[in-house]
């Protein structure tokens, strides 16, 4: 007899985090360096325009953490140490998209089919942790230059007021 194998497809639709459009959000759009050390890139051009999701939602940190988190390897079959046919499988089962009217959506295909449900969910509760931690880490660097620029104005303005002081005593 010939094994069949069933695969069961989970799909999950997400709406990606919106930023609002404030001040500090258009001054972030400085401070990309720090996250292009990540390897994220922004897309669409926009200023103050948030990361883009799908790179998150591919990243290898998210394929590793299902890998650990599911046990992908025993699934799959595969040695532990096989991390490279682990990740290859996962991309062949893993499916993200983006929508036309902007949403994400996550599929996975599997033989457990609450496996694949719960892949997909995972998948979007990891990349919403991983989206809020990168944020966080770009508030704190922009929050460090503006700091910095302000000292840096203070000193400015501190020198321009002994300089006048200096003036306005010579020339009386």
């Amino acid at each position: 007899f010939r094994r069949v194998l069933f695969r069961s497809t989970a799909t999950v639709s997400a709406v990606p985090p919106r930023k609002s459009s404030s001040a500090l959000d258009a001054a972030m759009s400085s401070v990309s360096s720090t996250l292009r050390e990540f390897g994220l890139t922004k897309i669409g051009g926009k200023k103050g325009e948030s990361f883009d999701f799908i790179v998150l939602l591919q990243s290898r940190q998210i394929q590793d953490s299902l890998i650990a988190h599911f046990a992908l390897a025993r699934a799959y079959e595969l040695p532990d140490t096989a991390m490279t046919l682990i990740r290859e499988e996962l991309s062949d089962r893993m499916n993200v998209n983006v929508e036309a009217e902007g949403n994400y959506t996550v599929s996975i295909d599997d033989a457990d089919p609450r496996r694949a449900a719960e892949m997909a969910n995972y998948v979007i509760q990891e990349t919403n942790n991983l989206s809020a931690r990168l944020d966080k880490i770009e508030t704190e660097v922009l929050y460090k230059q503006y700091d910095s620029k302000l000292q840096a104005t203070d000193r400015q303005i501190a020198e321009l007021r002994d300089t006048i002081s200096r003036y306005g005593r010579t020339h009386k």
